[in-house]
């Protein structure tokens, strides 16, 4: 009867009821079986229906994709074409749970593609502009997991924009380290692209990823590390990174007992010590 409902939107509600219940492994599984996944897309993606009606469609989806086994039968009903319509909804709740059902699908490499050419990246690195922590946060999130895996999604992020909120996002998330990880991670996965290193190095995310090299949280420091390393890859950023201050923070992560963060600063070293920039050198020396 719930899934039956989740047609009619004056029963806004079975969406929510059904959003409710989808929050245990085995409740979810009956909740596909009864085929409720086509109509809750369908609710999210008729424009005309009541605005309680979709956002509740979507937290639906939000929590039945935390079951990644179900993905591929979400993604196959259709749900990212809805869901990046519904990104553009003036609900604040709506788009919340937009960015994080998004984000629990971008945690399965197999749906990438799909769900790219069912929408692209525009609706989501719209919601990562979005001034609201909590939109901001979980699109940002998806993001990084889309960058996980391909070359061709990587570029697609960065041509599409997706380098600018990242960046303007990094240096106020210090004070969230989620927040902070998911950024400098999806920047590291980014800066393995030759043609992304440039971009990177010039975008103003240095000084942050700079002081990040020494953050109490290892896991932020190693990936600061490791994008670092990746962008001193380049012969043109070697100087840039040099005179940016690099080589005093990377001296004192050398000496970290964590084995990850010793061998990226140890790599961001030696690119830097082989640059053909005079003064690369002098500040190598003078800066130990």
């Amino acid at each position: 009867p719930l899934v039956k409902a989740v047609d009619n939107d004056q029963c806004r509600f079975a969406a929510l009821t059904i959003a409710n219940i989808a929050t245990h492994s085995p409740t979810i599984i009956q909740i596909v079986q009864a085929g409720a996944i086509r109509p809750l897309v369908s609710s999210i993606s008729t424009s005309g229906n009541h605005v309680e009606s979709r956002r509740f469609g979507a937290l639906a989806l939000t929590n039945i994709t935390t079951c990644e086994a179900f993905h591929s039968i979400v993604i196959e009903a259709g749900a990212p074409e809805a869901l990046f319509v519904l990104s553009n909804s003036s609900d604040i709740e709506s788009k919340q749970n937009v960015a994080k059902t998004l984000a629990n699908l971008s945690c399965n490499v197999a749906n990438h593609e799909l769900i790219v050419d069912q929408g692209g990246f525009q609706p989501l690195i719209a919601l990562a502009n979005d001034p609201r922590q909590d939109i901001h946060r979980h699109a940002v999130a998806a993001m990084w997991g889309f960058s996980a895996a391909s070359s061709k999604l990587r570029r697609k992020i960065v041509d599409e924009g997706g380098l600018g909120p990242l960046c303007r996002l990094l240096p106020s998330s210090v004070k969230d380290h989620q927040l902070s990880h998911d950024i400098i991670a999806c920047l590291c996965n980014l800066s393995q692209e030759n043609e992304i290193k440039f971009e990177i190095t010039r975008s103003g995310a240095v000084s942050t990823l700079l002081s990040c090299m020494e953050s109490d949280n290892p896991t932020i420091a190693y990936y600061a590390c490791e994008c670092l390393a990746n962008l001193s890859e380049m012969v043109e950023n070697q100087g840039y990174l040099a005179r940016s201050g690099v080589i005093t923070p990377c001296a004192s992560v050398m000496r970290s007992r964590d084995n990850m963060i010793q061998r990226e600063s140890g790599r961001l070293s030696a690119n830097i010590s082989g640059s053909s920039d005079p003064l690369a050198a002098n500040i190598i020396v003078n800066d130990g």
